[in-house]
């Protein structure tokens, strides 16, 4: 079964129209490796996540927002329930940090923006 945020992100891929070929040049991996991905094979990581948010122009929420409600029995066969809460918790802590940054560099540009109008 397709872990939900590769299913997410092949369903986003393909309603914006955007290739195999040209995420992965966005990643700078190779198109074999987005298959790979977008197959549930190899999970994506917080920082392809965060490059497909940016390249879509969506937020990251729009892509994880289905990853709560997954069970770790849904994933990968080889890998163990605590492998799973260890790669989610990993990945989430690295996701939490990325949003933070996001939200100060946001802060930085409404600044810049007011102190130039």
């Amino acid at each position: 079964m397709p872990h939900p945020v590769n299913k997410k992100i092949r369903n986003l891929l393909t309603e914006h129209d955007y290739s195999q070929r040209a995420i992965a040049e966005k990643l700078s991996i190779s198109q074999g490796a987005v298959n790979q991905r977008l197959n549930s094979k190899i999970p994506f990581n917080v920082d392809d996540i965060v490059i497909i948010a940016r390249t879509l122009k969506i937020s990251i929420e729009d892509i994880l927002e289905d990853v709560l409600e997954y069970s770790p029995e849904d994933h990968h066969k080889n890998m163990t329930r605590a492998d799973f809460f260890k790669f989610r918790n990993e990945n989430f802590q690295r996701l939490t940090e990325i949003t933070l940054e996001l939200k100060q560099m946001n802060r930085n540009l409404i600044d810049l923006i007011k102190s130039n109008s």
